[in-house]
């Protein structure tokens, strides 16, 4: 009985809801990423790659700026830490700078963040790499996709 009492006093002496002291994340993707993002699950998983954190993948925004705009960035993967009294989760949340892309350099863009977020992947040297540090042009992306895919998917760890 006495460990009950001090159990009860504790979580009411806190000031905090033991459930609710911190709002969980609400999942939400831009219309716009939704297509490719269902694309990329059902070409990684056609792979027999495993999911990754796509889980915790909490926002896919577009951005009218980051907070260094003189940054070349059009992209970027953030990491954050949502917790409670009784849960504590890592989120992924994808931005991207909002401006014109091809359709075919909008994919190879969210596929780059999405091998950062999901797969914890680094930048590569090669020109023709999905997760090159530099948006390809439309020209090179269209005869190379096929190829930077393949490379992408092998980059990848097997089914877990």
């Amino acid at each position: 009985m006495r460990a009950l009492l001090v159990t009860l006093s504790l979580l009411v002496g806190c000031g905090a809801s033991p459930m609710y002291d911190a709002p969980k994340p609400r999942r939400y993707v831009h219309a716009d990423f939704k297509p490719y993002l269902e694309e990329f699950q059902n070409i990684m998983r056609s792979a027999g790659k495993h999911d990754g954190d796509i889980r915790s993948l909490n926002h896919f925004i577009w951005v009218d700026q980051f907070k260094d705009p003189s940054t070349p960035v059009v992209g970027q993967c953030q990491s954050l830490e949502y917790s409670g009294t009784f849960y504590k989760k890592r989120m992924w949340n994808i931005e991207i700078l909002k401006r014109e892309y091809s359709p075919n350099q909008l994919r190879e863009l969210l596929f780059h963040e999405l091998g950062h977020c999901i797969y914890k992947l680094d930048h590569r040297d090669d020109k023709l790499a999905i997760m090159n540090p530099y948006l390809s042009s439309e020209k090179q992306l269209v005869p190379a996709w096929d190829e930077m895919l393949q490379d992408f998917i092998d980059s990848v760890g097997d089914e877990e």
